[in-house]
């Protein structure tokens, strides 16, 4: 949906997208009774926030400069690489099934841009 709002800056999407996740999970923190903010933890959503605004706002800005099918394979990629990271950050060993899930996705990704 990027691609049609070339003309719309990157910060109002980013602004507008992380606004709507914030009330559509806020409710559901709140419900689940486990929000609890200390300070060390209202520092470490503060540093999360700050990191996934810039990332969220270099991925929209890069999304308009690429063709759709590139846009496609980096949104493949998204949820390998967060399997990666959690392996190489908090040691998650993937199960069997996450590396065949992993693997589907390389396939499917070499196999767009082949086409």
């Amino acid at each position: 949906m990027v691609r049609y709002l070339r003309d719309v800056d990157s910060t109002y999407l980013t602004f507008f997208q992380l606004l709507f996740a914030t009330l559509i999970l806020f409710p559901i923190l709140v419900g689940v009774g486990t929000f609890h903010v200390t300070s060390s933890s209202l520092a470490i959503i503060l540093i999360i926030a700050i990191f996934h605004t810039v990332v969220a706002l270099l991925y929209m800005d890069g999304l308009k400069e690429v063709e759709a099918n590139e846009a496609a394979i980096l949104s493949y990629l998204d949820p390998l690489s967060a399997i990666v990271y959690a392996a190489i950050l908090f040691g998650e060993i993937p199960t069997f099934k996450t590396v065949i899930d992993g693997s589907l996705i390389l396939v499917a990704s070499l196999l767009d841009i082949k086409i």
